[in-house]
C-alpha cells in the first residue's frame, strides 16, 4: 500500500502518540517510542513517500528531534491540529519554535481535527486556538496533568 501511495504521489497521514480506545484496549497500548521507531522504519524504507505526521508528531517538547525528522526525511510534513500540550510546550520556547516555523513553513499543514461531531462554535474555537497560537506571543496555560507531555 505504501508503495502505491508513494508511486502516485499521494500524501498519507500517520497519527502517533496518544492512547486511543479506537484501536487498543487496556494495558496493551504500545509506548510512544515504539510508534516513533515503526514510523521511522517506514520512512527509511520508503524515502519518496509523502507523509504528514499529525499533531507535530507529538514532539513539542523536543524541537531538536522535530527538526531532525524534517531534515532527515524531506517528504515528511507535520500538521498543526491542536494538542493542548504542544501549544503549552511551544509557547514556553516561543523564539526557537518561531524560527522552526519559518524554516519549515512549507512542510507544516494547518489543521484543527474538526470532525462532523463538532458544532460550528466548537469548530471555530479550534481554528481560533491555532491561529491565536501562531499570531500572538501569549503563553498557553494547561492543567498540571498535561505538563508531563
Amino acid at each position: 500500500m505504501l508503495r502505491i501511495l508513494r508511486n502516485y504521489g499521494n500524501v498519507t497521514w500517520r497519527h502517533v502518540g496518544r492512547k486511543t480506545q479506537m484501536v487498543y484496549f487496556g494495558d496493551k497500548y504500545p509506548h510512544k517510542e515504539k510508534f516513533y521507531h515503526e514510523t521511522e522504519e517506514i520512512l527509511k524504507r520508503h524515502p519518496r513517500l509523502k507523509i504528514a505526521l499529525c499533531h507535530m508528531y507529538f514532539l513539542s517538547a523536543d524541537i531538536d528531534k522535530a527538526a531532525n525528522i524534517l531534515d532527515t526525511y524531506p517528504n515528511t510534513n507535520f500538521d498543526l491540529a491542536p494538542g493542548v500540550e504542544y501549544l503549552y510546550n511551544m509557547s514556553r520556547n516561543r523564539d526557537e519554535w518561531h524560527d522552526f516555523f519559518i524554516k519549515y513553513q512549507d512542510r507544516i499543514f494547518f489543521g484543527t481535527d474538526i470532525m462532523e461531531l463538532y458544532h460550528v462554535k466548537a469548530s471555530m474555537n479550534r481554528v481560533w486556538l491555532v491561529r491565536n497560537f501562531l499570531e500572538s506571543d501569549e503563553e498557553f496555560y494547561t492543567p498540571k496533568a498535561l505538563k508531563a507531555f
